[in-house]
């Protein structure tokens, strides 16, 4: 394919020319012909506005296909099958439920986005830029177009989240001319880009390279926003469940097989709410990286020391997205926040959990204690009773039958209780007093090293 010449430096012939190219999967109607329709009903929308002009022009153009930037479908012409548009609408189907290759999927046939690509001086990196799919890109390049330079600006936003969207911006310095495609386009973004673009004033704003991908920021960040309040609304729900571990113990774990997958739910949701604050917290910090490179290629474009309309608008484009970068590291403070207060609380769960334990644990053991020192007083008397009962302590009857106890049972009684006092004193002495005899010069070693 010949590469179309850039835009001759002729007066009046600055200015801004964008496409607004929709997604395959946008709910708003298509048309089976070429028949003519309401221009909010048209995938395709060609924005031109030159210098010195008050009001934005639109010229609407129609078409019927669907271009993988990655893979193209080959499609003759404008000219489909049935077969071919079934399959289309099939692909269109699953990308809508999906959500995941909505800007890789243009509503161009591969002629069509191969003249509109010629005609906007579009550059090959949009390709590798669209194709990074969930990660955040702002390029910036200085070439050479037909010995003529030229300034190259790509922004991709993640698919991560529904609404991506894509950007290339070709602008001639010595035309002051510049050529844009907007790629996933959705209605919302269509009506603020338009109210963005009728409200710009002078020459210099217009044709500024730094425009539309100041507008592609102010885009990204409305997107972002909805998203941390609804993230952030999860976390803190989560952080503000922490009864739900104690309730389990009180329960005894009961409940049968429900309670269990309950509870197996719940511990997943929270795990994947943990995994995706912590996704999109990285995606913010990717994304406000790629907005410091923005405002880096902004003060190259217009430095402090130079004065005109080009680095006054470069400034105002700079300070903008300097400003949009501090919300940035406001949302991702709080995301920080969240996910920190989140991990405390599943730690204080724990932590009461493991207290409600041990305090259960120093209960029966007072039990058990108890229970050790009635065996330790019953054990002697028990030992004994089973030794007197042997036949050399054999009780014998006088010669009329009756049973005589013998004189020497009071040996039973002493020896019984000087066993139990010593038993229960052993006990005492080893378990009790020991103890607390080697605490007490610890205790004084510690006071002597404080004084």
């Amino acid at each position: 394919m010949q590469e179309m010449p850039p835009p001759r430096a002729t007066p009046g012939n600055g200015g801004l020319v964008l496409l607004l190219a929709t997604r395959a999967d946008d709910p708003r109607p298509t048309a089976t012909s070429h028949s003519e329709v309401s221009p909010s009903e048209k995938p395709v929308k060609l924005l031109a506005r030159e210098q010195g002009s008050p009001e934005v022009g639109t010229q609407l153009r129609r078409t019927k296909t669907v271009l993988d930037v990655s893979n193209p479908k080959i499609v003759q012409g404008n000219e489909i099958l049935q077969d071919d548009a079934a399959e289309l609408q099939a692909a269109a189907a699953a990308l809508a439920a999906s959500g995941r290759r909505g800007v890789r999927t243009l509503p161009f046939s591969q002629a069509n986005f191969r003249r509109v690509s010629q005609a906007f001086h579009t550059h090959g990196t949009i390709a590798r830029v669209i194709s990074r799919t969930d990660v955040p890109v702002f390029s910036a390049e200085k070439i050479n177009m037909a010995e003529q330079p030229a300034y190259v600006y790509n922004c991709r936003s993640s698919n991560a989240w529904a609404h991506d969207m894509a950007l290339s911006v070709t602008h001639f310095p010595e035309t002051d001319l510049t050529f844009a495609t907007m790629y996933g386009c959705h209605q919302e973004a269509e009506a603020q880009i338009i109210k963005r673009l009728s409200t710009m004033q002078g020459e210099a704003a217009v044709s500024h390279p730094l425009l539309l991908p100041g507008i592609f920021a102010e885009l990204e960040r409305q997107r972002h926003k909805s998203l941390i309040d609804k993230t952030l609304l999860v976390v803190e729900s989560y952080i503000y469940e922490r009864d739900v571990l104690q309730q389990s113990l009180d329960g005894g774990g009961g409940g049968g097989p429900a309670a269990a997958m309950e509870k197996l739910e719940r511990n997943m949701r929270k795990r994947n709410t943990w995994l995706e604050t912590t996704y999109f917290r990285n995606g913010l910090v990717s994304w406000n990286t790629q907005l410091g490179r923005m405002v880096e290629e902004a003060e190259a474009l217009g430095p402090p020391a130079e004065k005109g309309p080009m680095a006054e608008m470069s400034s105002r484009v700079g300070r903008r997205v300097h400003e949009i970068r501090h919300e940035y590291e406001d949302w991702i403070r709080d995301c920080t926040m969240r996910l920190d207060g989140m991990t405390m609380a599943t730690q204080w769960a724990q932590n009461e959990t493991n207290l409600e334990i041990a305090l259960e644990t120093k209960r029966d053991s007072k039990h058990m204690r108890s229970i050790a020192l009635l065996t330790m007083v019953f054990l002697p008397g028990t030992f004994l009773a089973t030794v007197f009962s042997m036949d050399f302590f054999e009780w014998k009857p006088d010669d009329e039958g009756t049973a005589r106890v013998s004189q020497f049972i009071w040996i039973y009684f002493v020896i019984t209780v000087l066993l139990t006092l010593g038993t229960v004193g052993l006990w005492y002495y080893f378990v009790i007093y020991r103890p607390l005899r080697r605490q007490v010069p610890d205790e004084e070693e510690d006071d002597d090293d404080d004084d």
